[in-house]
């Protein structure tokens, strides 16, 4: 009686442990089974969201993302700076230029104007001199200023000439130098440090300064060049 009891025992509790050890194996399977599948539908249900945001996208196109368009940059437009008209004189060709008394400010500055003037404005000069004589020129050949010239030094005056040696065209200064030597005017080359001298001026008692753009020749003081001159007293 005691082995069957015994007996019972045995197939019992061989049969929980059988039964435990298909529990425990349906357990983990089941849980095996579980994780490989929520990976595949938490993939698939990715997919499936990204699809239907594509899809929502196309059908509402107002909904996509759009870049932000740059603000464009406005430069502004200097303001000019407002300025004062200065007249030009009109020049009217075929108009015969009539003579007119030069213009004297109260500064004792007298402006003449060639071919106007003449060669009398410097003849004056010249002529008119007690003391001295100094001129300084590129171009002397104006018979009658030569002759004025020596007539100052041969009366006893401070005549002194300075000509440029080489003037631009040719040509030499060598006979009215020889000429005016004769009649006792001290004679001189311009500075050689320079290529030209192209200064024209005289001074009068040395105290009163001629500057002029004209050289004394025929040509500028007789009708066919026109110059400038300012007389300073």
């Amino acid at each position: 009686m005691f082995r069957r009891i015994r007996n019972r025992k045995t197939l019992l509790l061989s049969l929980l442990a059988t039964f435990l050890c298909l529990l425990l194996s349906v357990f983990t399977f089941g849980t095996i089974y579980a994780a490989k599948t929520g990976n595949t539908l938490g993939t698939t249900a990715s997919s499936g969201q990204d699809a239907n945001y594509s899809n929502h996208l196309s059908l509402n196109p107002a909904r996509k993302r759009k870049s932000p368009t740059p603000t464009p940059i406005r430069h502004k437009t200097p303001t000019p700076t407002p300025t004062t008209a200065i007249p030009i004189a009109t020049v009217t060709t075929g108009v015969t230029a009539t003579a007119t008394p030069p213009p004297v400010s109260s500064s004792g500055v007298k402006l003449f104007v060639e071919p106007d003037a003449g060669e009398q404005v410097i003849l004056s000069g010249i002529n008119n001199a007690q003391k001295s004589v100094w001129l300084e020129l590129y171009l002397l050949t104006d018979t009658n200023v030569i002759q004025a010239v020596e007539n100052d030094a041969k009366n006893g005056l401070d005549v002194r000439v300075m000509l440029e040696p080489h003037p631009y065209g040719g040509g030499s200064p060598t006979s009215t130098e020889a000429a005016l030597k004769a009649a006792g005017v001290q004679v001189a080359d311009t500075n050689p440090a320079f290529a030209l001298t192209h200064e024209k001026g005289m001074i009068i008692d040395g105290s009163t300064a001629y500057i002029m753009t004209t050289n004394l020749t025929y040509s500028a003081l007789n009708g066919k060049n026109r110059e400038y001159g300012i007389i300073d007293t």
